[in-house]
């Protein structure tokens, strides 16, 4: 195959079809969302009233009953949303029957904190509410993602009545991709809203949102169905193959296409110049010192590392990260949840006299960047760890 007329080829149809893209604004795309504010629009919605009624959390309880083997969440008048409580994204409170049901909110896949399940309906539990009459929702992007025996626990699972995947008791799995994003469409189209505007347009900007993050926004799925048929023509893939002979002919293509863009930039911009070949020896770093830090990887262009890091009786899950550049490297030390105490990774940096250079990230909270030179990367990350590790245990020892 001659990649190079290829590429010509899929470039004059990608003109051709660009026609079919509409020009999109999503706020919430440009503010680029992380699980905090996820779960802030959804309970935003959820308090939403009709009068004295709380309408869209109806609607949202009767869909969650939809997934409740036995027993059911009922339906009051009387339920307090709030985000937060005691470290739960979303806790929905009702004090005349005590109930409650919590939201763990994983769209952007952050990892399970040991025993965050139990610990939840310990915290329920301890606000007034019945073992018996509390629910747990675990939200994720498309259901893929999968609850880990770390935070649901066997006695978690024992408080929830689950008996096994298929009868879970008051445990329930929910996912944008085919309940939120269905659920939002419902509430848009059934609901007047006739007094507000804003709360519709929001609605339709999250709807708009998330069907972008899946890919099935209508103007891109035109265009991406006019550039598969293009794109058959131009691999000459024949209509009277089997789906597999197809696949196979594809991922034959795409192999030497593959093949064929390595050699280029190798020849361009060498992997051993390049910022990201610095990544290995980075990662070999965290894997010699064997400190804190025991979840690390690399991942598009990052060293990505994490900690369950267990400070005076609380866990935190804390990331530290490293972004090679050109000239210098992107340092990042932030906490992963949301916490109350706005100053906690601004007083650990402090504590370990690693203050200087940081600045908070875009004004979040517990979010600490840093760039410092490329020579000195290497010592930084060695005296950085072993840092950490020095206060953890001097935190705990106290």
């Amino acid at each position: 195959m001659d990649v190079y007329e290829f590429i010509k080829n899929f470039l004059d149809k990608k003109e051709k079809n660009a026609s079919l893209l509409r020009y999109n604004l999503n706020i919430i795309d440009e503010l680029h969302a992380d699980e905090n504010a996820h779960t802030r629009i959804l309970l935003k919605l959820l308090d939403y009233n009709l009068g004295e009624k709380k309408v869209i959390l109806e609607e949202f309880l009767n869909q969650l009953n939809e997934k409740l083997p036995n027993q059911k969440i009922p339906l009051l008048d009387d339920y307090r949303i709030t985000g937060q409580f005691a470290y739960i994204d979303g806790y929905i409170r009702s004090d005349s029957a005590k109930v409650a049901v919590i939201i763990e909110n994983k769209i952007n896949w952050a990892e399970d904190q040991k025993e965050q399940i139990q610990r939840y309906i310990e915290s329920a539990k301890n606000d007034g509410i019945n073992e018996k009459n509390i629910f747990v929702v675990y939200l994720t992007y498309n259901g893929v993602k999968k609850v880990s025996d770390y935070s649901l626990t066997p006695k978690a699972k024992e408080m929830l009545d689950w008996k096994d995947v298929h009868n879970q008791g008051r445990y329930i799995e929910v996912n944008y991709r085919e309940d939120i994003l269905p659920f939002l469409h419902k509430i848009f189209d059934n609901f007047g809203f006739s007094k507000e505007s804003v709360l519709k347009s929001a609605i339709f900007q999250y709807i708009d949102y998330l069907e972008g993050r899946f890919g099935i926004r209508k103007s891109e799925k035109e265009f991406n169905k006019a550039m598969s048929e293009d794109l058959l023509k131009i691999l000459n893939i024949d209509d009277n193959l089997s789906r597999k002979e197809k696949l196979n002919k594809i991922e034959e293509i795409e192999r030497e296409i593959s093949e064929s863009f390595g050699n280029l930039k190798n020849e361009i911009y060498p992997w051993e110049d390049r910022p990201e070949g610095r990544l290995d020896e980075y990662l070999g770093i965290f894997k010699d010192k064997k400190g804190p830090f025991k979840n690390c990887s690399i991942w598009e262009g990052w060293l990505l590392s994490f900690t369950r890091c267990e400070i005076k009786n609380r866990e935190y899950d804390i990331k530290f990260e490293i972004c090679p550049a050109d000239d210098e490297t992107v340092v990042t030390f932030k906490c992963q949840e949301e916490i109350e105490d706005e100053n906690f990774i601004k007083n650990i940096l402090e504590e370990m006299g690693e203050m200087k250079g940081f600045k908070l990230f875009n004004n979040t909270k517990n979010d600490y960047r840093k760039n410092i030179d490329i020579s000195e990367t290497k010592n930084y990350i060695e005296n950085f760890i072993e840092k950490f590790e020095k206060y953890v245990k001097k935190e705990n020892a106290t």
